[in-house]
């Protein structure tokens, strides 16, 4: 009978990092600086999305979910296209959360999709606050390389 010859294992080889075409910057606002007229219970998620000159990128559906103030917010209700609240720039959107602010820490998420559903950003999770100064979350997405 024959032996057959030890082989070498492979090492594993690192999973490779996903790459999303959009960054992701987030800041909280007071919303009385794109809308005068709203108040202290006014509380969204608002801004745009630009490619890599800085230019509106209109194909975009932007999605919010998480939890806030024990609420579940559901990703299909608050969802949006990029172009129609152009208050926040020509890509602009807004996503009202229908509560007044609350404070939060990292349950609430943003996410960038094209209009086939792929995912352009990460799901960035980001803080809420309970004041009239930071009721707005302004988001910027930001292409970081070439788009289709």
């Amino acid at each position: 009978f024959s032996l057959i010859p030890p082989t070498k294992t492979p090492k594993p080889t690192n999973t490779p990092k996903v790459t999303f075409a959009f960054s992701v910057t987030v800041k909280a606002i007071a919303s009385t600086i794109y809308l005068p007229e709203s108040g202290c219970s006014y509380f969204a998620v608002a801004g745009e999305a630009v490619d890599l000159n800085n230019a509106p990128y209109l194909k975009g559906i932007v999605k919010v979910g998480g939890t806030l103030g024990g609420q579940t917010i559901d990703p299909d209700k608050h969802t949006t296209v990029t172009g129609v609240a152009t208050q926040f720039g020509p890509a602009g959107f807004e996503i009202p959360l229908e509560m007044a602010p609350v404070n939060s820490t990292n349950t609430l998420w943003i996410q960038l999709f094209d209009t086939a559903g792929v995912p352009l950003s990460e799901k960035k999770f980001f803080n809420t606050y309970g004041s009239c100064e930071k009721n707005l979350i302004q988001v910027r997405f930001k292409a970081a390389k070439p788009i289709q």
